[in-house]
């Protein structure tokens, strides 16, 4: 049985049910996590080197300078990275 305010409001409580498990949105995995942080991280560091050496870059293009060494030791450091 309701009660009526004097506005004619009903006073019975608002019963919310929870979602069912199936309707329930999951958080996204570690990797999706990480794709999306690596995605930003890298949106982010390629205008900041746009931005600075915007000349070097399309003058020697974005590998300009580079040689085996310096593959070398960015590929260890990226799979290095992966591994841990």
């Amino acid at each position: 049985q309701t009660k009526e305010n004097t506005n004619g409001a009903s006073t019975t409580p608002l019963i919310v049910k929870p979602p069912h498990p199936s309707q329930q949105q999951q958080p996204p995995s570690v990797w999706a996590k990480n794709v999306q942080l690596s995605a930003f991280g890298l949106l982010i560091a390629l205008l900041a080197s746009f931005s600075k050496d915007h000349d070097a870059i399309r003058t020697n293009g974005f590998f300009g300078g580079y040689d085996r060494i310096v593959v070398l030791v960015i590929s260890l450091q990226a799979f290095g990275g992966l591994i841990v």
